[in-house]
């Protein structure tokens, strides 16, 4: 028959899983705070100025700014984002915030500067088109003297670059004629053809246009007027920042 197990025996025993249950709760424990640490480590806290908490987020080296203390107001409308939500990108500032646009309210002289400005190029262009069509007509040689017409069109593109409101009557004049001429053509297309119906209509759609192009430059001639002799000086010297829009077609 076997011994029963000494009292010495059996207080060994326990006193030995006693020592493995306590390593392995000392071990859980250790494990535990080393994970806290990290954890605190990657989120810790650092004062900054305006008294913004800021802290290193995960997977990133620089300090981003964190929620609390008082946040400064920002009137900007945001970019670098998509359209659910998500960030597109960093602009001017650490990872995870967001850029902003400032809004700047223009004075109703610095809105007139603007406009000049605007409309001087789409003066210009629109010069520059009836250059062409006056060029285009003088090569056929029944309407050779369409080129008595190019210095008049040439005052649209003189008076975009130079704000010379004389030019710009220059411009209007031409415009008046090509109305009138215009017109003219129909006119008689319709009278002494029964088939230019289709050519008369083309000839008022190009009426129509030119109407157009002259309440244009007619707005370009009243704004000028509303300039100062300065904002004139300005507006030939280059000295505006350009609007992102260039042309005006209202």
């Amino acid at each position: 028959m076997t011994d029963p197990p000494s009292t010495t025996d059996t207080t060994t025993n326990q006193q030995t899983n006693a020592n493995q249950y306590n390593d392995e709760e000392l071990a859980r424990h250790l494990q535990q705070e080393e994970f806290m640490g990290v954890a605190t480590d990657r989120h810790q806290h650092v004062p900054s100025a305006g008294g913004i908490a800021m802290g290193h987020m995960p997977g990133s080296s620089a300090p981003t700014a964190m929620t609390g203390g008082p946040q400064p107001t920002v009137v900007g409308q945001p970019v670098g984002f998509g359209p659910t939500g998500m960030a597109m990108g960093n602009y001017g500032g650490p990872p995870g915030t967001m850029g902003v646009i400032a809004v700047s309210a223009l004075t109703p002289a610095e809105g007139k500067v603007l406009l000049a400005y605007q409309l001087s190029r789409t003066v210009m262009c629109l010069s520059v088109l009836d250059l062409l069509i006056c060029v285009t007509w003088a090569m056929n040689r029944s309407f050779r003297w369409f080129l008595l017409l190019t210095p008049f069109a040439l005052c649209g593109l003189i008076a975009g670059w130079t704000y010379n409101r004389i030019f710009v009557w220059g411009y209007l004049g031409y415009l008046c004629f090509s109305i009138a001429a215009r017109i003219a053509v129909a006119i008689l297309l319709i009278a002494n053809y029964s088939g230019g119906w289709l050519t008369a209509l083309l000839y008022f759609l190009f009426v129509l246009i030119e109407i157009w192009v002259m309440r244009l430059v007619n707005k370009y001639r009243l704004l000028l007027t509303e300039l100062t002799p300065e904002d004139i000086a300005n507006l030939k010297a280059g000295r505006i920042t350009p609007p992102a829009r260039q042309l005006v077609f209202f």
